[in-house]
């Protein structure tokens, strides 16, 4: 609802704007720029290699708001989206103006740049994004500041980096003059498991915000904490201190003195003497890392050995799912579905700013010792959609932290503890970088920002400290807390699996037909300057695309080996076995599944290390994807990496668009003795997974006849008329012609034709 009512909103401010007379420049304001025209059309693209798929624009926006395309969509395929919409907002003081430049939902002030292209495919990450936009164009009624933007977007498919998406920025000085007071930040309206799939009420309304990070010795909140491992010490792969769902044990989050966390216990809590807001950044170049209190005492492992680096800021605003208000229970996550689409945490994490590395002269930093050279954010916000800032001013207020809102602080509170506690609502956040001054035309600032959603607070977290390990890879320094030191163009170099092969599949009765190219096969590796492939793995889906499930895997070597999955799970423990080779052919009468060159039909059977691949059933919903592989490189300490499960088939919009298996009509338009009901007996439990499991299917019918349900006294239940000379299949959602579920029980179907009749039972168990 609040999406009409902003839309509508929005459209009478801009059309009230436009019917004004246009307001001249005031001294020293950014001159437009009259030969700018034939811009590029505002469009959006879809980063969907990794476990993030979520839409990004030409125009400084990321998510699409109207829900068309995945907008922050996690787990990838799943429907649930975490975005609303995300902006990028430049900030500085114009003549002495406050004047921002920004995305915002109905009033974007950021135009695709004339000539610009925009980009997505392969670059230094396995999907690059890149677009150049900027704010040099009065737009009813903005003052422009004078800035050009260079961006490149970045995603990876791997498991340690496919839950975040990264973003580049150069900004252009292009208005003629310096510039002074420049802040950047980046406003992000999020609601937490929205969508297709995702919480069906208000899930707007439930979601709180907060942030990891220092901020500051003036600070009210220091947003200081140790109740949780901020490091595996204990070298058994997990962070101590967490519950099933990623959330500190003892997270203080209360309302109504009821603890949102259902497994809150604070005797579970961990202390590792690092405050939990920081991330343990590991180098063996660096220094000793030591605990936050007391300052003299070496952080160990349990082997003893002592852990050199350093202890860096996450700079992380985040949101999450909390107690709906209107309910009396506590629904926190919606643990208490049946599949849980809102137990993730979304936030974002400024991993780079010029601004420290004295760019611009001043010293760079807080100028707080000991703490002046940290790379921190310059402020924290949030706001509800009741105080959404209206003007230029109140935007730079809240990009600075003055705004009357923030009561003196750069880093607003959990909501629960500013004043007498802020509800559980409709929240976005905005975290800002700068502020630079000094800006000279045509001089060039960085900045970088990482986007990323995993399993609770401990998921998200893990996410943003990978993406500090990704941006620094391949640099020559590895120091986060001096970034002046060595700052270069070498960042993200990570390892690349082989190319996504081009797929295409196509249904048939209780089978699916795969067919690829061989882009894989000859795509040169950058990071290891050749080819770089050993074979393919075939996934399977059903319903949507997650959840995926390796069927089939094959090879170009001689020896026998232990079958993986993207996880990296050894599916024949004990039992290696000789894959059929890329080229070869594989399959025999009754095994079900066949191979043979860049071919392969799902019929179900035992697969190559014996697991029964059940049969496709006629329709149901399923996405398949072929996986490129390279071999493991021990030497370099690489395991093997296989390119993103992203070629199932997509809609225009960039949907997933799955196949259906089904059985193709006999020309005898009578001939009824094939017709069955699957699955019979029906249990709620049965083969279809939650979303779907409320339904039966009538299959082998001819193209054309009427079903019909009836009790055992012979009351109708329900009439369904098939018509549909290609699908021999129909669908009924056990709901009765009343709109009422049917009960548990034994049914009689009718079908007929008009020149015969079948009759058959079917059970229900509920």
């Amino acid at each position: 609802m609040k999406r009409y009512f902003v839309l509508i909103l929005a459209l009478i401010l801009i059309f009230s704007i436009c019917l004004e007379a246009k307001e001249k420049y005031g001294k020293g304001q950014a001159p437009i720029n009259p030969n700018i025209s034939a811009r590029p059309i505002k469009m959006y693209k879809v980063h969907n290699v990794g476990n993030i798929w979520t839409a990004s624009s030409n125009f400084a926006n990321y998510g699409e708001p109207n829900a068309t395309l995945p907008s922050g969509e996690w787990p990838a395929g799943s429907e649930i989206y975490y975005v609303w919409e995300g902006r990028f907002w430049v900030g500085a003081l114009v003549g002495g103006q406050m004047l921002c430049s920004h995305a915002d939902y109905g009033n974007y002030e950021f135009e695709p740049t004339e000539g610009s292209t925009f980009y997505l495919g392969p670059g230094r990450s396995i999907q690059d994004s890149y677009v150049i936009f900027d704010d040099l164009e009065e737009i009813a009624g903005h003052n422009p500041i004078g800035v050009k933007v260079v961006q490149r977007g970045l995603s990876w498919s791997m498991p340690d980096y496919y839950n975040f998406v990264a973003y580049e920025y150069y900004l252009i000085n292009m208005s003629g003059g310096v510039l002074n007071g420049v802040v950047m930040g980046w406003n992000f309206d999020n609601d937490v498991a929205s969508g297709p799939g995702g919480d069906a009420d208000q899930a707007n309304i439930d979601d709180l915000v907060d942030y990891d990070g220092y901020t500051g010795a003036a600070e009210t909140n220091p947003y200081k904490y140790d109740v949780v491992d901020n490091y595996d010490y204990d070298l058994d792969g997990e962070l101590g201190g967490y519950d099933e769902w990623g959330w500190p044990y003892a997270r203080a989050d209360f309302r109504s003195g009821v603890a949102l966390n259902p497994n809150y216990d604070p005797t579970l809590a961990v202390s590792d003497g690092v405050w939990d807001e920081y991330q343990v950044y590991v180098d063996p170049n660096g220094p000793v890392i030591y605990k936050n209190e007391p300052p003299t005492e070496p952080l160990t492992m349990a082997n003893g050995d002592t852990l050199y680096g350093w202890l860096i800021p996450r700079n992380m605003s985040y949101m999450y799912d909390s107690d709906y208000p209107a309910s009396a229970e506590n629904d926190v996550g919606e643990r208490q579905l049946t599949y849980p689409g809102n137990a993730g945490f979304v936030g974002g994490r400024l991993i780079w700013s010029d601004y420290f590395t004295d760019k611009f002269g001043g010293g760079g930093g807080y100028q707080e010792a000991p703490e002046d050279t940290m790379l921190r954010t310059y402020a924290h916000a949030w706001w509800n959609w009741n105080s959404d800032p209206g003007n230029d001013i109140e935007k730079y207020q809240y990009m600075t932290g003055d705004h009357s809102f923030s009561l003196g602080m750069k880093f607003l509170p959990h909501p629960f503890s500013y004043q007498a506690g802020a509800p559980t609502f409709d929240y976005r956040y905005l975290q800002s970088t700068g502020m630079f001054s000094g800006w000279a035309d045509g001089d060039t600032i960085k900045v970088v920002y990482v986007y990323g959603i995993g399993l609770g607070l401990k998921g998200l977290r893990v996410a943003m400290d990978n993406s500090i390990s990704a941006y620094y890879s391949g640099s020559e320094w590895s120091n986060p807390v001096t970034p002046s030191a060595f700052d270069t163009d070498v960042h993200w170099l990570l390892p690349i699996p082989p190319a996504i092969p081009t797929l295409t599949y196509s249904p048939g009765d209780r089978q699916v037909q795969l067919v690829w190219d061989e882009t894989a096969e000859t795509a040169i590796d950058a990071f290891v300057g050749g080819t770089d492939f050993e074979g393919y793995k075939i996934y399977r889906s059903k319903y949507s695309a997650t959840s995926w499930e390796l069927i089939f895997a094959c090879d170009n070597r001689d020896e026998d080996v232990y079958v993986t999955n993207t996880e990296g799970d050894t599916l024949n423990p004990g039992n290696p076995v000789n894959l059929p080779d890329v080229d070869g052919e594989w399959g025999e009468s009754g095994t079900g599944l066949y191979y043979n060159d860049h071919t392969f039909i799902d019929r179900g059977g035992v697969n190559l290390w014996g697991a029964d691949i059940l049969e496709p059933i006629n329709g149901l919903r399923y996405f398949y994807s072929v996986a490129a592989y390279d071999p493991a490189k021990p030497e370099l300490g690489l395991g093997s990496i296989e390119s993103a499960k992203s070629n199932y088939k997509k809609t225009p919009n960039g949907a997933p668009d799955p196949v259906v298996p089904h059985f193709q009509p006999p020309t005898d338009a009578n001939d009824l003795s094939q017709v069955r009901v699957v699955p019979n007996p029906y249990k709620g439990t049965s083969l279809f997974e939650p979303r779907y499991e409320a339904q039966v299917m009538f299959t082998h019918l001819p193209p054309t006849c009427k079903i019909s349900v009836f009790t055992l006294i012979g009351d109708l239940v329900i009439e369904i008329y098939h018509n549909d000379a290609n699908y021999g299949d129909e669908i009924w959602d056990l709901i009765s012609r009343n709109n009422q579920s049917v009960v548990s029980g034994l049914y009689l179907y009718v079908v007929e034709t008009d020149d015969d009749k079948k009759i058959g039972k079917m059970v229900i168990i509920r």
